[in-house]
C-alpha cells in the first residue's frame, strides 16, 4: 500500500496530528503516562508556549492508505545562534522505515528551502524543550523527557541520519549523601560573606521573569544547544511551576548583592493526590563569573539539606550534554547515577 504525505493546514488536520501517537501500538499500553510523554494541544498554543512566537514550523503526516502512520515538525528558530541549523521534532511513527524516511526527508527539504544547511533532532520545539530519543536506560516518566519506542533509533539510522550528540539524565538518591569533597566546598562557600538565598516569586512579575530569564541565559550561554529564553517564555515557565512546584525549591542564589545562580525543582509526578517522593531539576545553573567561588557546590549542599528535611528521597537531573565534563564530574562526585542516554541525530547534507 502506497504512502501519502500531507502537510497540516487545517484545525481538523491539527487534531489528527496531535492525537496520532494514540493510534500507534507502541503507546497503547502506556495509559496514564501518556500525559507525561506526548505533546498536548496546549503545547502548540503561543499563549501557553511562547516559543511559537519565534519559530517557524511546517507540520507533516504520512498515511498508509487511510491510516495515519507518522508525523513530524520541521522547525526553524529565529533566535538560535546557529542560524543555518534547523530542527525536526514532534516525531512519532509506526515501525515503518519508508514512512520515517519520507517524514525526515520532507522536513529536511522544507528547512533547506528556508535557508538551513543542517538539520538536527528530535527537538520539540527547540533545544530548550524536549530533545533527543531515549537510547539506553529507564528514566522515570517526566514532562519534557522523551520516552519513545526503542525502534525509533533504528528508524533514524535506516533513514540515513547520524549521531550528532548524546545527552544524559542522572538520579541522585538522598540516602547516599554528598561526597566529602563536595560537602567541604559547600560548607566553605556557605560561610563566605554576602552569600544569600532568595525565593523566586512564581506569580511572574515582569521583573522576576526578567531575573529568571537573565540567570538562565547567562548560566546556559555557551552550552550545547543554547537558545536564549525570552521574557514571555520565562513568565510561562514560572506560571507552570507555580501550579506544581514546591516554592521552597525555587530559589535564586546571590553573592555580595549580585544574582549569581538559581535552581527550580519540580515534583516528578503531576498528581496532587499523593505526596511526591522525588523531584527533578527544571533549571539549575551558576553564572560564569561565579563558577570558581564554590557556589555550585553550595547550591548542591543547600539542596540536599532542604530536600532531605522535606522528605524527598530522590532527585532527577537532566539533560546533561556528554561534553559537559564539569557538570558530569560534579554529579558523579555527588553520588548521582546515570539513568538514561538520549541521542540527537543530524541529517547529512
Amino acid at each position: 500500500m502506497s504512502l501519502n504525505l500531507v502537510r497540516i493546514r487545517s484545525a481538523g488536520e491539527m487534531d489528527s496530528f496531535i492525537s496520532l501517537p494514540l493510534n500507534l501500538s507502541a503507546y497503547r499500553h502506556k495509559g496514564k503516562d501518556n500525559n507525561l510523554m506526548l505533546e498536548t494541544a496546549g503545547s502548540f498554543d503561543p499563549s501557553l508556549n511562547p516559543v511559537h512566537r519565534h519559530i517557524k514550523t511546517a507540520l507533516f503526516m504520512v498515511y498508509r492508505g487511510k491510516a495515519p502512520v507518522g508525523r513530524i515538525a520541521a522547525i526553524k528558530d529565529l533566535l538560535s545562534p546557529q542560524r543555518e541549523t534547523g530542527f525536526f521534532g514532534c516525531f512519532e511513527c509506526a515501525n515503518h522505515s519508508g514512512a520515517a524516511a519520507l517524514l525526515l526527508s520532507s522536513a529536511k527539504k522544507w528547512l533547506w528551502e528556508k535557508g538551513c544547511r543542517s538539520m538536527i533532532g528530535p527537538a520539540t520545539f527547540n533545544t530548550n524543550q524536549k530533545v533527543g530519543l531515549l537510547l539506553e536506560g529507564t528514566p522515570a516518566p517526566q514532562p519534557m523527557i522523551p520516552c519513545n519506542p526503542s525502534y525509533y533509533n533504528d528508524l533514524m539510522i535506516k533513514s540515513g541520519l547520524l549521531k550528532h550528540t548524546d545527552l544524559y539524565t542522572f538520579s541522585w538518591r538522598i540516602g547516599t549523601g554528598l561526597g566529602g569533597k563536595i560537602r567541604g566546598k559547600a560548607a566553605r562557600a556557605g560561610q563566605m560573606p554576602g552569600v544569600a538565598i532568595k525565593p523566586i516569586q512564581p506569580s511572574g512579575s515582569t521583573r522576576e521573569a526578567g531575573l529568571v530569564r537573565d540567570l538562565f541565559n547567562g548560566s546556559m550561554y555557551g552550552n550545547w544547544g543554547f537558545i536564549p529564553l525570552t521574557t514571555a517564555e520565562s513568565s510561562a515557565m514560572m506560571k507552570y511551576c507555580s501550579a506544581f512546584a514546591d516554592p521552597d525549591l525555587m530559589v535564586t542564589v546571590w553573592y555580595k548583592g549580585q544574582p549569581a545562580g538559581m535552581f527550580i525543582f519540580l515534583p516528578t509526578g503531576l498528581s496532587r493526590k499523593a505526596p511526591p517522593k522525588s523531584v527533578r531539576a527544571a533549571v539549575m545553573g551558576v553564572l560564569p563569573s561565579f563558577r570558581r567561588t564554590g557556589l555550585g557546590s553550595y547550591m548542591i549542599g543547600y539542596l540536599e539539606e532542604l530536600i532531605r528535611r522535606k522528605g524527598y528521597r530522590q532527585v532527577e537531573i537532566s539533560m546533561v550534554h556528554e561534553g559537559n565534563g564539569p557538570v558530569r564530574n560534579l554529579l558523579s562526585q555527588s553520588g548521582a547515577d546515570v539513568t538514561g542516554i538520549f541521542r540527537v541525530y543530524h541529517a547529512p547534507r
